[in-house]
């Protein structure tokens, strides 16, 4: 069985790889993987390139990128 989480992010450089690590880091039942989806929603302040580091570390994690920010409902 797989749990996916879905991750949005704009601007988080700050914090992001900081909250991805503790997602990362949730114990999980046995026999559960999990995959992380981030969204980046064309963030300008680097935070793409730091999930981009983060993506080719850990292959759990799907990164997806919106040129230009659509907002939360996007």
């Amino acid at each position: 069985m797989k749990l996916s989480i879905l991750m949005p992010a704009y601007n988080e450089r700050t914090v992001v790889e900081r909250c991805i690590s503790m997602v990362l880091a949730a114990p999980l039942p046995e026999q559960m993987e999990r995959e992380l989806i981030v969204v980046d929603d064309g963030s300008t302040d680097g935070t793409f390139e730091i999930l981009q580091q983060l993506a080719a570390r850990h292959p759990e994690i799907r990164l997806f990128r919106h040129e230009v920010n659509r907002g939360k409902g996007a």
